[in-house]
């Protein structure tokens, strides 16, 4: 349920799934204000907000996630009512939603915590692990916890991702709002990068 007051900080280090997350020196954040987007819940006790936005993967890490003490986020419509869930409603398919209570889908669960980042407030947020593209070993991710893998000869989903991520750059301008990219070999470039080391 959308609490409808929310930690405000304005700085936000939200952590995705690439599998550049390997070679990341977390001690780097250890005291900042974390978003986990899915599986960065569970990364040494960092993450402030457990972000995610597919219902199935609730599901697959359900036992886990009751040991977590942060705060658990979503957009996905499930969960709008859920009691300890905070829920927002999708609206915008990409972009940047500015009222609170909603946020743009963007095609994933990445691009939808941005939202949420700028709602508490972030003037900068920086991203960590947004690679958009596969590891040198054609991981999809720095865990392999996902139960539902895409099929690449089938499907390739990060056009789509970055297609909205261009559009949330777009909008992030307009709104005064900055955003680094820290995988520097990602596939990203609506993004400034830099090493997370000069982010900190």
């Amino acid at each position: 349920m959308f609490p409808g007051s929310l930690p405000q900080q304005e700085t936000i280090y939200i952590i995705g799934g690439g599998t550049s997350l390997k070679k990341i020196d977390l001690s780097l954040i250890k005291d900042k204000f974390i978003v986990g987007v899915n599986n960065a819940f569970s990364l040494e006790n960092l993450v402030d907000v457990c972000w995610f936005g597919d219902s199935r993967w609730y599901e697959w890490n359900l036992d886990k996630l009751k040991d977590y003490k942060g705060i658990v986020a979503t957009c996905h419509p499930d969960f709008k009512e859920h009691e300890s869930i905070w829920g927002f409603k999708r609206r915008k398919w990409m972009g940047l939603e500015t009222e609170q209570g909603y946020v743009a889908w963007n095609r994933c669960s990445g691009g939808s915590a941005i939202n949420f980042a700028y709602h508490c407030g972030a003037k900068k947020i920086v991203l960590i692990a947004f690679d958009m593209k596969r590891g040198e070993q054609k991981e999809n991710n720095w865990h392999n916890e996902h139960k539902v893998v895409f099929d690449f000869d089938t499907y390739d989903p990060y056009p789509g991702f970055i297609k909205a991520f261009n559009k949330i750059a777009e909008e992030a301008t307009f709104l005064g709002l900055e955003i680094m990219d820290t995988s520097i070999d990602g596939t990203l470039t609506c993004f400034p990068k830099m090493e997370l080391e000069r982010c900190v």
